[in-house]
Parts: structure tokens; sequence; C-alpha cells
């Protein structure tokens, strides 16, 4: 690992270019769907996101952003992720 961890964030982009977004999302096998939709279950169990400003640190290519904005209606929802790709690929 770099002191900045510049190698670990271009291995995002990368993956993020290369598979239109994350592959764990885009090309996702059942297993990650599943696994993704118990961490938002649990999350949207343990808060109430109505009402709530929420940012979400490490967006990738915004799937879970878009799933907990649709799930749990907050008020308002922010990503924000280190590489550029995958804010391109969220924005759209």
């Amino acid at each position: 690992m770099t002191p900045n961890g510049d190698s670990e964030f271009k291995s995002f982009s990368k993956d993020a270019i290369n598979n239109a977004g994350y592959i764990y999302t885009t090309n996702a096998q059942l297993s990650s769907y599943l696994a993704n939709q118990r961490l938002t279950d649990i999350a949207l169990e343990m808060v109430n996101f109505k009402t709530k400003k929420v940012l979400d640190v490490g967006c990738g290519d915004g799937t879970y952003t878009l799933e907990l904005l649709e799930k749990g209606q907050p008020s308002m929802i922010h990503g924000i992720d280190i590489s550029p790709e995958a804010i391109g690929l969220a924005q759209q």
C-alpha cells in the first residue's frame, strides 16, 4: 500500500471503467445482491431515514445510495467517492 493509497483508488476507478460500474453491482452474482440487500435492511431497521439528510461516504457507482434513497426516503442524500469515474456513473 502506498502512503496515500493511490494504487487502491486507481483499482476502483479501473473497475468502474471496465464494468461501467463496480463489478459487484453491475455484474452481481446472486450472493452479492443478497449481501447488499441484508446491509440495506439492517441500516433501515436501525435508522429512520425519513426527514434525515444522509451522506454516503464511498458511494461508488451509486447503487447503494439509490437503494437507500428509494427505500429509506431521506429528505436528501449525497454521495461522495474518491473515484471520479464512479461518481460519473452515479450521476448518470
